[in-house]
């Protein structure tokens, strides 16, 4: 069932450059930067509520993984990239009464009065604008020490929102200036930041085309702001090592998602990071697999991590983390053992049935956003579609049959929360809201968005999570405004045209049964697919969150007081 994979890294590390050998040795006289890792198998009275593994001997572990905290900030020389949508649509008013760009331009001001500040290291900023053009709005900054910070701050100002989203457009001179970049300060640190809160309206929309352009040799961000934003574009964009897809739900929280990107980067502790197992398989949230080798990319300080494994032989599997630290600048493709872990089960009694709901969490997050990537039509939502069609009743059954498992879940998970006394737990809660939220959007114009959201961010850990099921926008089909809230419970449209009853057909993905009212008369409200588990948390922010990274948030986002 398992092989070793370790040989691979061992001779991969043996061809390196002879020169690098006096570092290498250099690297045991430093402080290491994994603090403690440990893995744990199930080993409880407890039984499971419901099964993980068709095979009974197979036994479910984890593997927790966490960094040094209070690390120094990056020395590695930073060259920050934006690429900034400044088109038309960017001019829309947010819930607060401020536009988009002003919660941009508010968040971007206070990055770079964050890297104006830090004092131990280099930092140069460019940035760049696009709609049906390119604007270079900040460029040749080789230090940002080397100008004034009001003078970054009346650039940013100057951008103005107007004209189409031409991503194509944008993604070829970010390539190009990067690359440029790149030729002439080979040792620097790049880092790519794509900002966009729209659908593409000018030049190629091809995925596999566009794809094709994302920047080479650095780490690409793609962030998509608003629920008017290609999210599977966006999620397309983000595949690879090293790049991302973060969806900002509600301009508001635009901080908070910098500041988590901003401490990620400032504080890096270790690049290129992989976990081989032996006797063991570790669960990779990306492809719904279990497998003998994970890349996780790179790790900053004070972070911890929970990976989920599964083995037949326990007592003989172990673990072994490879990576390159990132004080070990010279070393350029040097990447080396940084630690070696064996079970401690034997040691302690281990419960970990939450961490079993959380494995059965990821893989229906995983398939609620295969379901929500193969039937993502627009014709669906805003034009006529033939809802005989097998397709289309494929589709239903799909969605239909995966919010049934959600909701049958959900509330599994919600009694076993009570009988235990975890109602208050926050993985718990979380895991709540994963479920809920999935399952409310699922089938919906915005069920990819956060569908895509809820898996990356809890297979990634990351901090922030989206969760404003209450969106400010009004949706317009053809002309007809239908709604002040995409989720506002028990809608009453007075619209009753015969596309607006079928985009809300595929909204609230109505029994077929039910479909031969399609003049819209039908009462959504009591739609037995609507239902309100419980609340959810309204909490954005994950247990993941570590304490440097509040204060980084706080001074990105301009919020003081942030709950946890």
């Amino acid at each position: 069932m398992y092989n070793n994979n370790i040989q691979i890294m061992t001779e991969f590390n043996n061809n390196q450059n002879i020169a690098g050998e006096v570092e290498t040795t250099e690297l045991s006289k430093r402080s290491p930067i994994i603090k403690n890792v440990d893995i744990q198998f199930h080993n409880s009275l407890e039984l499971s509520p419901f099964e993980l593994f068709e095979e009974p001997d197979i036994k479910f572990g984890i593997f927790n993984l966490e960094i040094y905290g209070e690390l120094p900030i990056i020395q590695k020389h930073l060259h920050i990239f934006f690429t900034v949508d400044s088109s038309g649509s960017m001019d829309d008013v947010c819930g607060d009464r401020k536009t988009k760009m002003e919660h941009i331009k508010y968040t971007m001001k206070n990055i770079l009065r964050i890297f104006y500040e830090y004092s131990d290291c280099n930092i140069s900023i460019q940035v760049q604008s696009f709609n049906s053009v390119i604007g270079n709005c900040i460029d040749n900054i080789t230090n940002i020490k080397e100008t004034t910070l009001e003078y970054l701050v009346s650039k940013i100002n100057q951008i103005t929102p107007k004209g189409q989203t031409n991503i194509e457009l944008a993604l070829k001179s970010a390539s190009e200036k990067i690359a440029d970049y790149k030729l002439n300060n080979t040792e620097h640190e790049i880092v790519h930041l794509f900002l966009t809160d729209g659908e593409i309206s000018d030049g190629s929309s091809d995925a596999k085309e566009l794809k094709a352009l994302v920047p080479q040799e650095c780490s690409n961000i793609f962030i998509g702001y608003g629920l008017q934003h290609d999210s599977k574009l966006l999620s397309i964009l983000g595949t690879g090592q090293n790049n991302e897809y973060r969806f900002i739900d509600k301009l508001e929280n635009a901080g908070l998602v910098y500041g988590e990107i901003i401490h990620n980067i400032s504080y890096k502790a270790v690049n290129n990071v992989t976990i081989l197992t032996n006797k063991c398989e570790i669960y990779d949230f990306q492809t719904n697999t279990w497998t003998t080798e994970l890349i996780i990319g790179n790790l900053a300080s004070e972070q911890k991590k929970t990976y989920h494994l599964r083995s037949t032989s326990p007592d003989d599997c172990f673990i072994t983390v490879f990576g390159k630290p990132i004080y070990l600048q010279a070393l350029n493709n040097l990447i080396e053992e940084q630690m070696i872990c064996y079970p401690t089960f034997a040691l302690i009694k281990s419960n970990l049935i939450k961490y079993m709901f959380r494995q059965k969490t990821q893989e229906l997050l995983y398939e609620s956003r295969y379901i929500s990537e193969k039937y993502d039509n627009p014709s669906d939502q805003y034009d006529l579609v033939d809802i005989y069609s097998s397709e289309y009743l494929a589709k239903q059954l799909a969605i239909k049959t995966i919010k049934h498992t959600l909701k049958t879940f959900h509330q599994l998970m919600m009694n076993y929360m009570k009988d235990h006394g975890l109602t208050v737990d926050p993985i718990m809660k979380m895991l709540c809201d994963d479920i809920y939220i999935t399952s409310k959007t699922l089938g919906t114009r915005t069920g990819n968005m956060f569908s895509c959201a809820r898996q990356v961010s809890q297979g990634r850990q990351q901090t922030y999570t989206c969760s404003a099921l209450e969106a400010e926008d009004t949706i317009s089909v053809r002309g007809n405004v239908i709604g002040p809230s995409l989720y506002s419970k028990g809608i009453n449209n007075t619209n009753k045209t015969t596309n607006t009853s079928i985009w809300r057909s595929s909204l609230f993905n109505e029994d077929l049964a039910g479909t031969e009212d399609l003049a819209g008369t039908e009462d959504l409200s009591n739609n037995e697919d609507i239902v309100d588990y419980e609340i959810q948390s309204q909490n954005n922010l994950s247990p993941y969150i570590s304490d440097s990274l509040i204060t980084i948030m706080r001074d990105v986002s301009g919020i003081h007081k942030i709950q946890t």
